[in-house]
């Protein structure tokens, strides 16, 4: 039996202050997309910036953000990625911003979160605390990121290293925000349902009641 990890939905929600939009926002980007995790090749931030690239080449109002650094990651790596953002002409439309404590405000900040890892995920823990936060998640379609998301009512799968198909969900959403408002809804009951602290004390104990 799996027993899955659990959120905090009372501090993951939906309510609260947005305390980073405002700074992020500029010009005439008004559609945040996230990626948070630790500044290391397998996560996917290269092909994140291929997306920013394929977005600014269709003139799409999207503003990009890399939360993480790579103190836990690739020592170093976070030059190369600024040094590629500049290469690929998209210094204003991607914004690193280091390690941000407060992780459900960044999420509330966010009108999506994307997860492009390029190796399958034991978890991932940053996309159910952003479906816990009712937004709308755009993740590589393999390991336990997939099962995560559950379903394509939850939030889009795109294939494992393919820019392309991410900007394709990205824009999904960016053009039908009724829905993504939806989504991110629906998806916060699954996380209620399926990741929350009181199932993950009621299965630990009925684990522990049947080896007795």
């Amino acid at each position: 039996k799996v027993i899955y990890n659990a959120i905090e939905t009372e501090l993951f929600t939906p309510w609260g202050s947005q305390p980073y939009r405002d700074r992020w926002l500029s010009g005439k980007d008004h559609f945040i997309v996230g990626q948070v995790g630790r500044l290391t090749p397998w996560k996917g931030q290269e092909l994140l910036l291929s997306v920013a690239r394929y977005a600014q080449h269709e003139h799409l109002p999207l503003k990009f953000v890399v939360i993480g650094d790579d103190s836990f990651g690739l020592p170093g790596y976070s030059h190369k990625l600024q040094a590629m953002a500049r290469q690929f002409e998209v210094e204003d439309k991607i914004i690193f911003t280091g390690w941000l404590e407060d992780m459900p405000g960044v999420m509330r900040s966010l009108d999506a979160l994307v997860h492009p890892s390029l190796s399958p995920e034991p978890f991932g823990l940053v996309i159910a605390e952003a479906m816990a936060c009712a937004r709308p998640v755009v993740v590589a379609n393999h390991g336990g990121a997939r099962e995560v998301v559950g379903s394509c009512d939850y939030g889009i799968l795109f294939p494992p290293g393919d820019a392309s198909a991410c900007l394709s969900a990205i824009r999904q959403l960016f053009i039908n925000p009724c829905e993504a408002q939806r989504m991110g809804l629906r998806a916060r009951k699954r996380i209620e349902s399926n990741f929350s602290f009181s199932r993950f004390v009621e299965e630990f104990a009925a684990l522990y009641s049947s080896l007795a």
